[in-house]
């Protein structure tokens, strides 16, 4: 059945970069999934520099939070990257946000690894405004083009968006992952966000990707991105496995996890309700579409 093209609205975008940009720095470029260029001119829309501060900033390490004199508050869930004076750094993601008598309270999901008293704070996520003449049928995705400075140095980085202006993003994150494994050392947890183990949820989502890439589809057409959690935390912790962090039942069997959690995966595969935007935006899946639709279990290659 063709599917039925629908009017979008405009409205903001938000995207994090993987570095925190330098003010001012940020270009954005936007084509439809096709090449065609947008209706109206990217530079007539908004583009928000991400909140950034410097100034008094009081935090103690060990501690999971700062406290700053400012009256903005940071996005729950938003990556940050935080500066001393004397230049050591670090990058954290928010966990909570307040303001408490004319200061603003930011909680991390991990502790400090240095004591600060005064610095500067860089928010590494952004917000543009699409202009409503830019989407006028569901039937096309954005492409987005973000070119920008940090430190002096240039960085490019891409981005798919769906029609409705959803990001196609790794739907899972630490809140996922807690729920699922909620019985994980809190140390365990700090020394994961702390260290390289940080990359594990992205590691689960490349893997995630591979596989349905193995059969021909590609997860940025999936229009229910929540579907694919319970298999991109399966694959973060077959990965922190690997790496040596496993449920304390597991400590001496790490082999016989890692082959349950390969086990657990082949059944959330074989069970995940995928609902997808079909390959050619055409709304008709083609017979190639259709035989990559009834495979219903892919090993990942350790």
């Amino acid at each position: 059945m063709r599917q039925q093209l629908k009017k979008a609205a405009g409205g903001p975008i938000y995207l994090e970069l993987r570095n925190p940009p330098d003010e001012g720095s940020i270009t954005i470029s936007i084509s439809r999934h096709s090449g065609d260029a947008l209706a109206v001119p990217v530079s007539g829309d908004e583009v928000t520099d991400p909140f950034r501060f410097a100034g008094e900033i009081n935090g103690t390490e060990g501690q999971d939070y700062i406290v700053m004199e400012s009256d903005d508050l940071l996005p729950v869930g938003a990556v940050l990257t935080l500066v001393n004076g004397a230049g050591q750094s670090q990058r954290l993601q928010v966990r909570d946000c307040k303001s408490v008598a004319g200061d603003i309270e930011v909680y991390f999901r991990s502790p400090l690894d240095f004591t600060i008293s005064s610095g500067s704070v860089v928010c590494h996520k952004i917000r543009h405004l699409v202009a409503a003449e830019n989407c006028p049928l569901t039937e096309q995705f954005f492409h987005v083009v973000v070119e920008y400075e940090s430190d002096g140095e240039v960085y490019g980085e891409e981005f798919t968006y769906d029609v409705g202006l959803g990001r196609s993003y790794n739907p899972a994150s630490y809140t996922e992952f807690s729920a699922a494994w909620p019985a994980i050392d809190t140390d365990n947890i700090a020394n994961w966000l702390r260290t390289g183990l940080d990359s594990a949820l992205l590691v689960g989502y490349d893997s995630v990707e591979a596989v349905y890439a193995a059969v021909g589809k590609n997860v940025n057409r999936v229009r229910n991105r929540s579907a694919l959690v319970p298999q991109i935390v399966n694959r973060t912790m077959y990965w922190m496995a690997v790496a040596g962090i496993v449920p304390s039942a597991w400590t001496d069997k790490v082999e016989e996890w890692l082959a349950f959690l390969d086990d657990q995966f082949d059944k959330l595969y074989m069970t995940a309700n995928i609902a997808w935007y079909d390959d050619d935006d055409d709304g008709e899946a083609s017979d190639e579409e259709l035989l990559a639709d009834r495979v219903t279990s892919i090993r990942l290659v350790k």
